[in-house]
């Protein structure tokens, strides 16, 4: 959070960070409805950003959902190292996702790829504790988390496609 948080409002926002803005704007209905005919992948990320837009759309404001999702992102990285291969190889992944350039970088922008990121990993913790419980109502709430994958960033539907061949390795083991 703290290397998001820094600097965060002292860049000007690009061209596509500003074209984003201008689409988030108008009635939540239209500004979901325009995403899911022109651009179905932001479709997630533009209904997440337009509340954030009627409230304040200065640069500060319409990027801290992006550092929102990072950090979402290493909690869930750290949750995923953990339940894969203990306590101090979560904390170690989460440190290196976290200090990372490029997580960095996206979590300063005006987009929807931390988003895709913070999804990603949750969905594969999420999945990776259904697997380990075999609790169905882990199975479903991992579900509804795999089903929103492709509503954040076309890239997080790769997650689904792992997860898959996950289940299948694993299954093959047993």
């Amino acid at each position: 959070a703290l290397l998001g948080l820094v600097a965060l409002g002292h860049r000007s926002l690009d061209t596509d960070e500003a074209t984003t803005l201008v689409a988030a704007r108008g009635s939540f209905s239209d500004v979901v409805e325009r995403a899911l005919s022109d651009d179905p992948a932001r479709a997630g990320y533009m209904a997440l950003l337009r509340p954030v837009v009627a409230w304040n759309d200065a640069e500060l404001w319409v990027r801290l959902p992006s550092v929102i999702a990072a950090v979402i992102a290493a909690i869930a990285a750290y949750r995923l190292g953990r339940r894969l291969a203990g306590r101090y190889a979560g904390a170690a992944a989460s440190l290196v996702l976290a200090s990372s350039l490029g997580a960095v970088l996206l979590s300063r922008t005006v987009g929807p790829l931390a988003l895709a990121l913070a999804a990603m990993l949750l969905s594969s913790a999420l999945f990776a504790r259904a697997v380990d419980r075999g609790n169905m109502v882990w199975w479903v709430v991992y579900a509804v988390s795999a089903a929103l994958l492709p509503l954040t960033h076309p890239i997080a539907a790769s997650a689904l496609a792992a997860q898959i061949v996950a289940l299948v390795v694993a299954r093959r083991e047993v």
